[in-house]
């Protein structure tokens, strides 16, 4: 086989050369040597196969596409015909329910109610917070006890009490101001418990600038020592009521600062409608008069 191939390409390569012409030999022989090598190698067939393959259907150069035409969109619908297409099934978007109008108010309606009743739940939720705290303030006035009235004079009357943990503290009531020796009075000035105490053994939670004509009846009216009617502890009611005053005086003096607050926004500038002059003039005659000097109270 091997000698025919050979014989066949030696054949081929003297065809190949034109009639008349001249080779060199040397040059032949290099040729022929090539071509027996190529055979050798497996790279050269049989003629027939040769001519077979030369028959058949040739290779194309690759075609390089110009940026025109990726411009243009051309190379995308070449490649798009190219490459077989998938179709995937076409998939039914879910119908799209319509709310009336009677849906939609009742919807609304539902939301209100939903909206009310968290406003509910928050408004409770508050008011048993609030309930929690004024029965844990109550109980610790239910700790304390009034020992009794050390002294009174028009100025000032103070009693002595004793605190949850046996401390004695001294409790000053006065029309500047009420003053207690707990350390809670420092930061607490118009929360202090032992205050609260002796305010309601003297039943004058609502007005307590009357503490004076309290003491004084009372101290009156007792016996062994001046001030027996004033000591001892408060009952479960009384502590209770006590509590109660003091969240609703609390939630007064907050909605008149509210208030307040409300009407010096609202309330035109002076100083920009001009009346600035005047309104200073009049504090400076109301700071150039006399101050009135304390009242004295007979006893």
């Amino acid at each position: 086989m091997k000698g025919r191939d050979a014989a066949a390409a030696a054949g081929a390569a003297g065809a190949a050369q034109p009639a008349g012409s001249n080779l060199d030999e040397e040059r032949r022989q290099q040729i022929l040597h090539n071509l027996q090598t190529m055979l050798a190698l497996g790279l050269l067939h049989d003629p027939a196969e040769l001519q077979q393959l030369a028959a058949g259907p040739q290779l194309l150069e690759p075609r390089h596409a110009t940026k025109a035409a990726y411009q243009d969109g051309g190379v995308a619908e070449e490649e798009a015909e190219a490459e077989p297409s998938v179709q995937t099934p076409q998939q039914r978007r879910p119908a799209r329910t319509s709310r009336g109008p009677k849906r939609a108010l009742q919807a609304d309606d539902d939301e209100g109610e939903v909206g009310q009743d968290a406003g509910k739940d928050a408004e409770e939720a508050e008011a048993r917070k609030r309930a929690a705290q004024q029965q844990k303030q109550a109980k610790k006035l239910l700790e304390l006890e009034v020992e009794g009235l050390v002294e009174f004079d028009e100025d000032s009357a103070i009693f002595n009490v004793c605190g949850s943990t046996g401390n004695i503290y001294t409790v000053t009531l006065s029309d500047a101001k009420s003053n207690c020796t707990c350390p809670d009075h420092r930061f607490r000035r118009r929360d202090c418990k032992h205050i609260k105490l002796v305010r309601a053994k003297l039943q004058i939670q609502r007005q307590p600038g009357n503490w004076f004509e309290a003491v004084q009846r009372l101290s009156a009216g007792g016996t062994g020592g001046g001030g027996g009617s004033v000591a001892g502890r408060l009952d479960a009611a009384a502590a209770a009521a006590v509590v109660e005053e003091a969240a609703a005086a609390a939630a007064a003096a907050e909605a008149a600062a509210a208030e307040d607050a409300d009407a010096q926004q609202g309330a035109p500038n002076e100083a920009a409608l001009g009346g600035g002059g005047g309104g200073r003039g009049r504090a400076r005659g109301r700071a150039q008069q006399p101050k009135a000097g304390p009242s004295k109270r007979r006893r």
